[in-house]
């Protein structure tokens, strides 16, 4: 792969979570939210230069683009939706833990995936 042979048995990760908090394509406030990096003015911006990688279509969501697109995309992320406006609508959540005041105090894990460390979460009726 690009000159480098591994060796039978390697394990490759496709890491898109590190690109896409790395400073050097997204700037130095790459943890802060910012959707309007994502508008037409912001990418036409990024075109031609090493930041650019941020903005390909395999690079924007977990189920790849194309013929070989994971059929049940649709399904998978109207039921998320779904699910999300259901827990809105009938739960109010907080954290046990309420020294945690925004996320940047969670703590992940770089493994094979990154996950986060996630902290207990009480649901209370509404």
């Amino acid at each position: 792969v690009h000159g480098i042979k591994l060796p039978p048995d390697s394990v490759v990760v496709l890491d898109g979570y590190s690109q896409g908090v790395d400073p050097q394509f997204v700037g130095d406030d790459s943890l802060d939210f910012k959707p309007e990096r994502f508008l037409p003015p912001a990418v036409e911006a990024r075109k031609g230069t090493p930041a650019q990688v941020i903005d390909h279509i395999f690079f924007s969501g977990p189920f790849s683009q194309g013929a070989r697109r994971c059929p049940g995309s649709r399904v998978a992320n109207w039921e998320v939706i779904a699910l999300l406006a259901q827990l809105v609508k009938n739960w109010k959540m907080s954290l046990a833990d309420r020294s945690i005041q925004n996320w940047k105090q969670i703590s992940y894990d770089s493994q094979t995936l990154t996950t986060a460390n996630i902290p207990e979460v009480v649901f209370t009726s509404r």
